[in-house]
């Protein structure tokens, strides 16, 4: 009986000792397809190639960032808002030819600009403009043209 055990035994030792070898040697091939990769580079190689990369990414980063503030200084002085006031500032004759157009940047500094026109004539103005104010006298549909100009929805960057 200890003799048939023992049989036994070793048996079974060996069919596990060939299982564990079948796994051993399918593991080490899929360690080692991990490890080279398709093309046969070795995993060291792909990751100081990443490393690179992100480098370059990063130097890449900082130009684009450089480059966002300089644009966000040039939109500040842009003109970025507008005002349209349409009228007719000579009752008896025509309809509403005339306008005042005030054009701003995001301080409230530019211009407007004042069209009248008439039967005979034609005349155009223009006042700059500082902080929403003018040194010269504003019509009153100069002040709405400023006034729905500094209404302006921004889009925020």
């Amino acid at each position: 009986m200890p003799i048939d055990y023992l049989f036994y035994s070793l048996i079974g030792l060996s069919a596990l000792n060939i299982v564990l070898i079948i796994l051993i040697v399918k593991l080490r091939s899929r360690f080692k397809f991990f490890l080279i990769g398709k093309r046969g580079k070795d995993w060291e190689e792909v990751l100081n190639s990443q490393v690179q990369e992100l480098k370059r990414l990063g130097f890449r980063t900082q130009d684009l960032e450089k480059k966002q503030k300089i644009l966000e200084t040039i939109a500040q002085k842009s003109f970025q808002k507008i005002g349209l006031v349409k009228y007719n500032p000579f009752k008896e004759i025509g309809g509403n030819q005339s306008f005042s157009l005030a054009v701003l940047d995001n301080s409230d500094h530019g211009f407007v600009l004042s069209a009248l026109f008439a039967t005979e004539r034609s005349r155009v103005y223009i006042k700059s403009i500082k902080k929403g104010t003018s040194p010269q006298i504003l019509t009153v549909e100069e002040k709405k043209a400023i006034t729905q100009a500094q209404k302006t929805e921004l889009t925020k960057l």
